[in-house]
């Protein structure tokens, strides 16, 4: 990434987070312990999509839309300062901890706060045509992590908190969620989709570490009420340790990328693995790989994952403690890993975004940071070091399956930094329907085999395994007792 404009100071009024009212108090000691992270910035467009706007967080409860348009074309401008065209300008009536706009429709924007979650309908002019308040029921203690659109939905939405994940359809029902998932153990610290197939996928990273995953279907909706979570991916690796219950000092991020097929998490000691998801079900449960990879003193884990769409290759994301930004470049015979600075460091990065567009006759990839003083840093992707996977030699002559595998060689070799892991992670497998006119195991009761049986409505449950994730209401209601 490479510098090009700054914005004067102070473009933006009141960035920093304002810890003032109620629940000022707990949100400071929530982004203290980096259990919850601020999302200041957000980028609304879509890849197929002309509207290009920016919503910025600021002054505790307002959100301000930007022409982002107008912002990307001052690169090759001879001023050195730039001109902010702004849009519109949207009260919030709580603080806003972080937003997320969908990458399927450009008029959404998800808006969270520690226990509030809207959803705002922008249209062209960047004006709020239309505001959906969501009710997630939190109870005294739970506070609300993210917002997540699904992959590939324009109306399915994830609410992530500490305790559970709620997963809306925005065009059915907004008061009545579809999935209402558990974890029986510890909190819930990030999560993530995957969707191969017309199936989604759920990954949650918990606080002692352990990577929860299930398939969404029938069975695991609401229509049975709340689901305990309790398939866990065994990701084995010699630098793992599990002490007093807490793997590597507990989960922090996990992150899914479709177009890498690869599902990137990071641990408290600041240890971050990348590892495979294969297209074909596993019969391992993991694998052990020695790293030799180079370590650094006190590392930080990485959170707050980001791709750019159509810009294969290139990932974004942070340091935890510092929010500093990082880059990274996958590519065949060289992994590229960039800390962005910003020089001189006059003011402490709050927030990125990264958006691939049209500058005159090319495309560009523009990073954009916003900083405490509100000022805005641009940067643009070097092409010789970034457009690899977008090189018409390698499109013509690397199909998507062998990409993969190139990532996974590269992955193996001992070129990372602080990225020391590939293993494989085992997909769930997928019951297959029994087909009319073919034998079955199952079986056969005569017509009269249950006329002399009593039926009994009155069944108590028992055993360790089954009590100790649900109650026996609970489990009289999923079993239709």
């Amino acid at each position: 990434m490479v510098p090009t404009l700054g914005s004067q100071e102070g473009a933006f009024e009141n960035v920093r987070m304002s810890y003032a009212g109620d629940q000022g108090q707990t949100i400071r000691q929530l982004l203290s312990a980096h259990i919850i992270r601020r999302v200041a910035m957000c980028c609304m467009t879509t890849t197929q999509g002309k509207r290009q706007h920016l919503a910025v967080s600021h002054e505790k409860g307002k959100i301000t839309v930007l022409q982002l348009s107008a912002l990307l074309k001052q690169a090759d401008s001879a001023t050195r300062k730039l001109t902010l065209t702004r849009l519109s300008t949207a009260p919030i009536p709580f603080t806003v901890l972080s937003m997320t706009s969908n990458l399927c429709n450009e008029e959404f924007l998800a808006v969270c706060g520690l226990k509030d979650c809207h959803v705002l309908t922008f249209n062209s002019n960047g004006l709020v045509t239309d505001h959906l308040v969501l009710h997630p029921q939190l109870e005294t203690g739970n506070f609300i992590i993210k917002a997540l659109w699904l992959p590939g939905s324009q109306t399915d939405l994830a609410l992530v908190t500490a305790d559970f994940v709620k997963i809306f359809d925005l065009s059915k029902d907004a008061a009545n969620p579809q999935y209402h998932f558990l974890v029986p153990s510890g909190k819930i610290r990030d999560c993530t989709f995957m969707y191969e197939d017309g199936i989604y996928h759920i990954l949650l990273m918990s606080s002692p570490g352990h990577i929860y995953t299930e398939v969404l279907n029938e069975d695991t909706s609401t229509k049975f009420g709340s689901f305990y979570v309790t398939n866990t991916l065994e990701v084995h690796h010699l630098d793992v340790t599990d002490a007093n219950g807490h793997i590597a000092g507990g989960g922090v991020s996990i992150y899914y990328s479709h177009t890498l097929m690869l599902l990137f998490y990071s641990y408290a000691q600041g240890k971050i693995f990348p590892i495979t998801i294969p297209q074909t079900s596993a019969s391992t449960n993991g694998s052990n790989a020695k790293s030799n990879s180079t370590r650094i003193p006190n590392p930080q884990p990485l959170c707050q994952w980001m791709e750019i769409p159509n810009h294969p290759g290139l990932i974004c994301c942070a340091m935890q403690s510092s929010n500093q930004p990082v880059v990274l470049m996958l590519k065949p015979d060289s992994i590229l890993i960039q800390e962005v600075k910003v020089v001189p460091a006059k003011s402490k990065i709050m927030d990125m975004v990264a958006i691939r567009h049209n500058s005159g006759s090319e495309l560009r990839t523009t990073l954009i940071l916003l900083c405490e003083d509100g000022s805005l840093k641009m940067f643009i992707a070097n092409m010789d070091q970034t457009g690899f996977w977008m090189s018409n030699n390698i499109q013509a002559t690397v199909p998507v399956g062998r990409r993969q595998k190139r990532i996974k060689h590269l992955l193996q070799c001992n070129s990372l930094i602080f990225l020391p892991y590939l293993g494989t992670v085992p997909k769930p497998k997928k019951k297959k329907p029994i087909k009319s006119g073919k034998a079955s195991s199952a079986p056969v009761f005569p017509v009269d085999f249950f006329e002399h049986c009593t039926a009994m409505g009155d069944v108590e449950f028992g055993g360790n395994d089954l009590l100790q994730i649900y109650n026996a209401a609970q489990l009289k209601h999923r079993y239709d007792f």
